[in-house]
């Protein structure tokens, strides 16, 4: 496979199993978390599952209102890659929440494909990511803003760590509020029934 005539294009068939898959990161993630991991130690297969509908339907909820847009690459019915972003509504602000190259097409520069469609586009895109991603990130024309800030306190304990060591990444020219997806209380109770 080689990327050449390969764009980003919408492809809504794509879109469920994305968003189960997304959904199934983000529930081992928080899984991982100590705060959740006692809680969460004895779910059941339809707790679980119930779970993963949740998260699912947040984002076809978000995509179908408009506040998700897809950018995914693909040849008919073979899927190799998306990212998703987040558009906070009334504002030129875009969060990129993923770019995800599937297993057997990486390290061919798919990744970078989208990132580059993304920054086509003229409004703002932040992102956060681990500091090992952050030279791939610089490479594609992001600058690095900093750490990131979590919120503290009632609302956020549940999600504790959850971000802890990642930084924020910009397009913008001057630093500006990033529009950053992140789970509160109330979403991680309601994705694991607590």
């Amino acid at each position: 496979m080689t990327t050449t005539g390969i764009q980003p294009t919408p492809q809504d068939k794509f879109l469920p199993g994305i968003f189960r898959s997304e959904a199934k990161a983000l529930v081992s993630e928080l899984h991982s978390l100590p705060t959740i991991f006692a809680a969460t130690i004895a779910l059941s297969d339809e707790d679980a599952e119930k779970g993963l509908k949740v998260i699912s339907d947040i984002f076809g909820s978000c995509y179908r209102l408009g506040h998700l847009q897809m950018a995914i690459l693909s040849e008919g019915d073979e899927l190799y890659g998306y990212a998703m972003i987040f558009m906070l509504p009334g504002t030129d602000l875009r969060y990129l929440h993923k770019i995800h190259v599937l297993y057997p097409y990486r390290g061919q520069g798919l990744g970078s494909i989208l990132l580059r469609h993304l920054l086509t586009d003229p409004l703002s895109l932040s992102l956060i990511c681990p500091p090992d991603k952050v030279p791939f990130y610089q490479r594609n024309g992001l600058r690095l803003d900093g750490p990131v800030a979590v919120p503290g306190g009632e609302g956020f304990s549940l999600s504790e760590g959850l971000y802890s060591g990642a930084v924020v990444m910009s397009n913008s020219p001057e630093r500006r509020p990033a529009p950053i997806f992140m789970l509160n209380d109330k979403d991680i109770r309601a994705v694991f029934g607590l």
